[in-house]
């Protein structure tokens, strides 16, 4: 889609929710976040972070969520403050972003079409 559209419109229950440049819209994108911390007393984000997250997921050391680009930086910032064995962090694609206008996790939809996949 890249190479071909200029301008992308999106729609949702038959209305036009969106009409942006293809720039305009990673703008908009996420920050996919996964870290794993080193001691389970660490795996819960300070309040002033959790507000500003979305689709917090916590497993006993791993931490996944979504975080704005104004908040990564409030994000680095927290994990100078505690001992974690690895980090991830990735750019939502151009797809993950359409699937945020049908609030719709992307990252949920992975794991549902993986379980599919296996059954």
């Amino acid at each position: 889609m890249e190479k071909v559209a200029h301008r992308v419109g999106i729609i949702n229950s038959g209305s036009l929710v969106e009409v942006s440049t293809l720039s305009q819209l990673k703008k908009l994108a996420f920050k996919y976040i996964q870290v794993e911390l080193a001691s389970p007393k660490d795996a819960k984000l300070p309040s002033e972070l959790n507000e500003n997250v979305k689709n917090l997921s916590a497993q006993g050391t791993s931490l996944s969520f979504l975080c704005s680009r104004e908040r990564l930086d409030a994000v680095l910032s927290w994990l100078k403050t505690v001992s974690y064995r690895d980090v991830s962090i990735r750019t939502s694609t151009l797809e993950d972003i359409f699937l945020e206008f049908y609030h719709v996790s992307p990252y949920d939809n992975q794991v549902n079409s993986k379980k599919q996949e296996v059954a």
